[in-house]
């Protein structure tokens, strides 16, 4: 990745009912050169379903195995982490030993980064990702939602519980679920398939 390719000036009405937030966010997404937009709109979707107002994005090119999308107190410290795509295992296990108590979620794009994750967790004897929320999306949805993409696009968001997600962008209608993941018996799957 390199420079900033576009900037994506974004007004999202936002209804996440479990949380109780209802609120309208204004926020401008730079989408770097190169950057994936399948990963893009992964972030975004992350973004707008995780929302709190202080919630921010990494700067684009991430260092290897950081967050992309954190929150970080006035101390510097690191309140919520969310990793997207391929499992950063070693950066998160030192995450996770260092601050177990902290909110974290792991969000998957591809079927293709599940079975990464489970690969990458051979060997471990515990389940040492229990404390991690695991989320995939739908590759469909991320497809349809670049092909809808315009430097100032109006999403409305709405979800009423933690799965079924309900978008609309600029007048087009998008219907997703979010599937929760529980990577140690995915993990466990695995192994008796051998």
């Amino acid at each position: 990745m390199g420079f900033i390719d576009v900037f994506i000036t974004m007004t999202c009405d936002l209804s996440l009912t479990e949380r109780d937030i209802h609120t309208r966010v204004r926020k401008k997404f730079p989408r770097h050169e190169g950057e994936d937009v399948s990963y893009f709109y992964a972030k975004i979707l992350a973004y707008w379903y995780l929302y709190q107002p202080d919630l921010e994005l990494g700067v684009e090119p991430l260092p290897a195995g950081s967050p992309a999308i954190t929150i970080v107190n006035p101390e510097q410290r690191l309140e919520t982490w969310v990793s997207i795509g391929d499992l950063p295992v070693r950066p998160l296990q030192r995450f996770l030993n260092s601050q177990p108590k902290t909110p974290c979620y792991h969000v998957f794009y591809k079927p293709s980064q599940l079975e990464h994750a489970c690969n990458q967790l051979r060997g471990s004897t515990e389940n040492w990702v229990r404390p991690v929320q695991f989320l995939s999306f739908d590759p469909q949805l991320l497809e349809e939602i670049a092909e809808l993409e315009n430097t100032s696009p109006r999403w409305n968001l709405i979800m009423p519980d933690s799965e079924n997600l309900y978008l609309t962008i600029n007048d087009h209608y998008l219907h997703s679920v979010v599937k929760h993941i529980d990577i140690w018996a995915e993990f466990q799957q695995t192994l008796s398939r051998e």
